[in-house]
């Protein structure tokens, strides 16, 4: 009886071994994908709002929603 419970442990630890292999492969592969995937090229921008040189884009976000604005007068008669 004893041996028969001992081949079904050694089984089950094979098995457990064999999906933890796989899920460390996968997850190995899916990283490295993801990793070089991302080849981020930054717009042109103002020369007042462009960052220092050295600096780098490394993210691409893309949203969406609404922006407000609003226009209030200023004391020259204009608007800000």
């Amino acid at each position: 009886m004893s041996y028969k419970l001992d081949q079904q442990t050694k089984k089950t630890a094979r098995v457990r071994n064999l999906f933890a292999s796989a899920f460390v492969l996968a997850c190995a592969f899916s990283t490295v994908n993801q990793a070089t995937a991302q080849k981020v090229m930054p717009p042109p921008t103002p020369a007042a709002i462009t960052p220092p040189s050295g600096n780098t884009a490394f993210l691409v976000g893309n949203a969406f929603g609404t922006q407000g604005y609003t226009c209030l007068p200023t004391s020259t008669g204009g608007t800000s």
